[in-house]
């Protein structure tokens, strides 16, 4: 397990000694949760009603709401 800051998560998506991604990240109050396959095929994330729509509105973004 690492800790880092928002703007120091990048850096590990290009760490030399692990292979993958990150799979788990959240804040340190749990508001939210992002999962990702070590391989980077999908995304899952859990937070509040707000976030979840503002991804899903997002344009840039390919995402799947559910219920």
């Amino acid at each position: 397990m690492l800790e880092a800051t928002l703007a120091e998560l990048s850096e590990l998506y290009d760490w030399p000694e692990v292979d993958g991604s990150p799979s788990n990240i959240w804040p340190d109050d749990r508001s939210w949760f992002v999962y990702t396959d070590w391989d980077l095929s999908g995304t899952r994330v859990s937070g509040s009603e707000e976030l979840v729509a503002s991804i899903v509105a997002d344009q840039r973004l390919e995402s799947i709401s559910y219920p």
